[in-house]
């Protein structure tokens, strides 16, 4: 008798529908536009383009064979053998890789306000929606409120660079990025402990989600606005 499908295996189905919609909508609008929108990324070892060589972290991927089909064979980072789903979203929009992480950024205060303005990567392999995810697993890892804390202090330096109303514009006319997530799955898995009882964690995860896609009030998605796809206002 064939066993009974897992509701967290479903809901992860789901998720990965929506995740195509919402991709393709975004690339079909952005393209529409005539001009490529400024991308910022949060998200886990899946669009990490080198924020954990900044940390204290077991979720490291400076060595080889990592980067080893990027140009002169060198590891950037990168969670992957060449460019990862970051870089290959941003392709499709005429970039050449993501942009930067947010921690490289930080090195040159110089140069800081000038190259945030180009859009920044906050993602951090190993990290989760849950704040525990991954400290115990890999030591010093950046979560999803982290990333967007980050954010935070990216979107005050542009509004202070551009004013309220053109960054509003700025903003509204950009692209978000959130891959994260699988994790909060895996890590009580490999750590053999429960964080959030089983019954209990997609209405958790769902939750802090939504939490933290809000910064000083105003969410992500309201900064987007009317170009949020319908197939994520529900969900």
């Amino acid at each position: 008798m064939a066993g009974a499908s897992s509701p967290l295996l479903s809901s992860r189905k789901n998720s990965n529908l929506l995740l195509l919609c919402a991709i393709g909508t975004i690339l079909v609008s952005a393209l529409a536009d005539g001009g490529p929108p400024v991308v910022f990324i949060f998200g886990d070892s899946t669009v990490d383009v080198g924020t954990n060589n900044y940390l204290p972290t077991r979720a490291k991927a400076n060595f080889y064979y990592n980067g080893i089909d990027f140009s002169h064979a060198q590891p950037t980072g990168r969670f992957s053998n060449g460019y990862n789903s970051a870089d290959l979203i941003v392709k499709q929009l005429g970039y050449k890789q993501s942009p930067p992480p947010f921690l490289a950024l930080l090195q040159d205060n110089s140069t800081f306000q000038s190259n945030v303005l180009q859009g920044v990567n906050f993602a951090s392999g190993g990290a989760g929606i849950l704040d525990a995810t991954g400290n115990q697993t890999w030591g010093d890892v950046i979560s999803l409120a982290q990333q967007v804390q980050q954010f935070a202090t990216v979107q005050g330096n542009i509004t202070g660079i551009l004013g309220q109303n053109k960054s509003a514009e700025f903003f509204a006319g950009s692209l978000f990025v959130i891959s994260i997530g699988s994790n909060d799955f895996f890590d009580p898995i490999l750590d053999n402990e429960t964080i959030v009882p089983e019954p209990d964690l997609m209405a958790v995860l769902r939750s802090n989600y939504t939490a933290q896609l809000t910064v000083d009030t105003n969410s992500i998605l309201q900064l987007l606005g009317d170009n949020v796809s319908p197939c994520l206002r529900k969900h």
